[in-house]
C-alpha cells in the first residue's frame, strides 16, 4: 500500500509541479495585457462615460496585475516546495515530510486566495484563480499522498520493532 502511495505521490506532485512551472510565465503574460490594456484605457475611458460596458470590465482590472503575479510567484514557490516534499519523502525524513505537506497545504491556499478571477479573451488560457485550482489539486493531493506514504512507513517501523 505504501508503494501505491509513494507512486501516485510522486506523479501527482511532479505533474503539479511542472504545471505550476508553466503557469507562471502565463501569469506574468496576463499581467503584462492587464497593465497594458489599464494604461491605454485610462486615455480613452473619459471619452466614453461611466455606463460603458468596456469601462466597467477595464475598471475591474486595477489591481488585478499586481496581483496576477504574485500568484505566479507563488506558483513557482509551490512547485519548488513540491519537489522538495517528494526529495524528503524519498529520504524517509518523517519530520520535514510532515511540515513540509501542511507548509504546501497552506501555500496552496494562499495561490487560490491570491490569483484573482477576471475575463480572458476567447482565445487566451484560463484566469488565474481557475489555473491556480487547476495546479493546486493535483499538488494538495500529491502532498497528502506523501504524508499518508510516510505514515504508512512509520506505521510499518514500529510494528516491526
Amino acid at each position: 500500500m505504501r508503494w501505491v502511495t509513494l507512486v501516485l505521490a510522486t506523479l501527482l506532485l511532479v505533474g503539479g509541479a511542472a504545471l505550476g512551472t508553466l503557469r507562471m510565465g502565463t501569469n506574468f503574460e496576463h499581467a503584462k495585457t492587464m497593465q497594458k490594456d489599464l494604461d491605454t484605457a485610462s486615455k480613452v475611458l473619459p471619452l466614453l462615460g461611466k455606463n460603458h460596458k468596456l469601462v466597467k470590465q477595464i475598471e475591474s482590472y486595477k489591481g488585478k496585475p499586481s496581483r496576477v503575479k504574485l500568484g505566479g510567484v507563488l506558483l513557482l514557490i509551490a512547485a519548488l516546495a513540491a519537489l522538495c516534499l517528494l526529495v524528503f519523502t524519498f529520504i524517509k525524513s518523517s519530520s520535514f515530510v510532515l511540515y513540509g505537506s501542511i507548509g504546501l497545504l497552506v501555500l496552496l491556499a494562499a495561490v487560490v486566495v491570491i490569483n484573482p478571477d477576471y475575463v480572458t479573451g476567447a482565445t487566451s488560457a484560463a484566469s488565474a484563480r481557475l489555473a491556480s485550482y487547476i495546479v493546486a489539486i493535483p499538488l494538495a493531493i500529491g502532498g497528502l499522498l506523501a504524508l499518508a506514504s510516510d505514515r504508512l512507513r512509520l506505521r510499518k517501523q514500529s510494528a516491526a520493532a
